[in-house]
């Protein structure tokens, strides 16, 4: 379809594509103007469209308002609340995506309910601005009196999603993890007990995969399923694979021995006496291994880092001293990254291989509400020897070492922390059907809405899972990440209130611990409002969050 150069008639049938950047550019009432008969879907992707126009507006009218010294759109609070409605518009793009050609008006109505809360969020960030006739407010208006033609149904749910393109991503493996979950969900009730997994770990398959996932292939063989060399090397793997396990549970993952995320950064900035140090243990056996980088006091803030390096490490006299918290499986680690400074200033952070079971390492459990199996540690660095041949990324240069490191991990292991939220969601749906079988007729509607938003918030993180993959960058992962959390925690409390509130965290053990999970995984790898703050830039591009613009429709 081409549009005429003042964007006016269209000369041949416009795509949901050309809708859409039509009321980005142009405005609702432009692209309203050539749907024509295109039918209610063409409609709901000019709303999409005049959304991120309102949303670009909301950016640009921000830079020019002042808080004090700072510009609004520098607030924190102010760039978390553009990242949610960017992640609002995010899933709302899957599900139109996934429309069938002629959707149940219940569909419709409830899209346009998403799309005017949207606006509604945009708009109350313009202030009075946006109340001006005339103005962005009065075409947000007009766009909100599309949906009136759509009559509201009398059910709330709507037609599962038939086109899961992104679903099918290595679905051999997806199937075959599925099956390893049943072996995670039978240890499931041992690990709760014992925090953790005895040293004998079980020898299934997802125990095989966790012990060495994410090991170079130098190191191991690994199985080939769909094509894919089923190795925990990329993103989009583990995403697949840790929700099925973390849908068998969650704690059992977390207990698991393998090189984790020491061994994604030792991957990435290791050298090869590093590697070969590290890696042909976790081959050889069930090992373990921890990432100590939280502080007490500091949360998130790792820039205000206290741990340090005493000494020079060219002599024998150089040592790490400080305390770091919550480092999950501290206690059995035999490997330990530790990060610590060496000077001031942003570049002064290292990352450190130690051993993790010297003395002068102590690691105390922390008694925790849920996720049992993680075995959440306060450590102790009282003196840990540490030598030049240490230093994590020692031939790189300083500002691609210690926290730029981090960064670089995090990003590669988001998608999987989000896809573990997915399974811990997923497990209460499991106890659900395994209490109903079938839903009862007025519980139905509010089941299958549960069950859609899991599939909708999946296509997210596998969509995240891909950029990370392609590009290395972090801002869909974190966005993703934020909303498979809060998703995680309204699957498991409505699972509970649906089965009868607090009684049936007594009755369905498996129910407990996903609503105790589904709190904990908040905090892992950064909490929500940390997460929108890293998705901020994807507001500043202005480019689509979830790649190319065209449907396929």
């Amino acid at each position: 379809m081409s549009l005429d150069a003042r964007g006016g008639a269209a000369v041949d049938a416009p795509s949901f594509g050309d809708i859409r950047r039509l009321a980005r550019g142009s405005g609702i009432d432009a692209a309203l103007a050539v749907i024509g008969p295109a039918g209610a879907p063409a409609v709901l992707w000019a709303r999409l469209g005049f959304g991120e126009r309102l949303r670009d507006s909301v950016v640009e009218h921000l830079r020019g308002r002042r808080s004090g010294d700072a510009a609004l759109i520098t607030v924190p609070t102010v760039r978390a609340q553009l990242t949610d409605t960017l992640a609002d518009h995010a899933e709302i793009e899957i599900e139109l995506r996934a429309l069938r050609p002629e959707p149940p008006v219940s569909t419709l109505a409830r899209l346009h309910r998403r799309l005017t809360d949207v606006e509604r969020d945009l708009l109350r960030l313009h202030g009075a601005h946006g109340f001006l006739a005339g103005g962005i407010g009065a075409e947000a208006t007009r766009s909100e009196g599309c949906a009136v033609a759509v009559p509201v149904a009398a059910s709330a749910a709507s037609a599962p999603l038939t086109r899961r393109a992104e679903h099918d991503l290595l679905p051999g493996v997806r199937e075959m993890a599925a099956e390893w979950a049943d072996d995670f969900a039978a240890h499931a009730d041992l690990v709760y007990r014992e925090h953790g997994l005895r040293p004998d770990a079980p020898a299934g398959g997802g125990f095989r995969w966790m012990a060495t996932a994410g090991t170079p292939a130098d190191y191991r063989d690994a199985d080939v399923c769909d094509g894919h060399r089923v190795d925990g090397t990329t993103a989009v793997e583990r995403a697949v694979v840790l929700e099925e396990l973390s849908r068998g549970d969650l704690g059992v993952l977390m207990a698991a021995p393998g090189p984790s995320m020491s061994g994604v950064l030792i991957a990435h900035l290791g050298d090869q006496q590093q590697r070969d140090r590290f890696f042909p243990q976790f081959t050889a056996g069930p090992t373990w291994s921890c990432f100590a980088l939280t502080e007490p006091g500091h949360g998130s803030d790792a820039a205000a880092m206290e741990t340090r390096l005493v000494g020079d490490l060219g002599t024998s006299q150089a040592y790490l001293v400080g305390e770091k918290r919550y480092v999950g499986g501290a206690a059995r680690a035999r490997h330990a990254v530790v990060f610590a400074r060496h000077s001031g200033g942003p570049l002064g952070v290292g990352a450190y291989l130690v051993d993790a079971t010297l003395p002068q390492f102590r690691a105390e459990p922390l008694p925790m509400l849920g996720i049992r199996g993680a075995q959440f540690c306060a450590v102790h660095l009282d003196r840990v020897p540490v030598g030049v041949e240490d230093e994590l990324g020692r031939s790189l240069p300083r500002g691609r070492r210690g926290l730029r490191g981090a960064v670089e991990v995090f990003n590669r292991l988001r998608p999987g922390v989000a896809a573990m939220a997915l399974g811990v969601a997923g497990s209460a749906l499991d106890v659900l059907a395994r209490a109903w079988g079938t839903p009862p007729p007025s519980a139905q509607d509010r089941v299958a809405d549960l069950e859609r938003r899991v599939v909708v918030t999946r296509e997210l993180v596998l969509r995240a899972a891909l950029v990370v993959d392609e590009t290395g960058d972090g801002a869909l992962a974190s966005i993703a990440k934020a909303r498979a959390c809060r998703l995680a925690e309204h699957v498991t409390r409505e699972v509970a209130e649906m089965l009868g509130g607090p009684a049936a965290l007594t009755a369905w053990p498996a129910l407990d611990r996903a609503v105790r999970a589904a709190r904990g995984i908040e905090f892992m790898e950064g909490t929500r409002n940390i997460q929108l703050l890293n998705g901020f830039r994807a507001v500043e591009s202005s480019r689509p969050v979830l790649g190319a613009e065209s449907t396929g429709l």
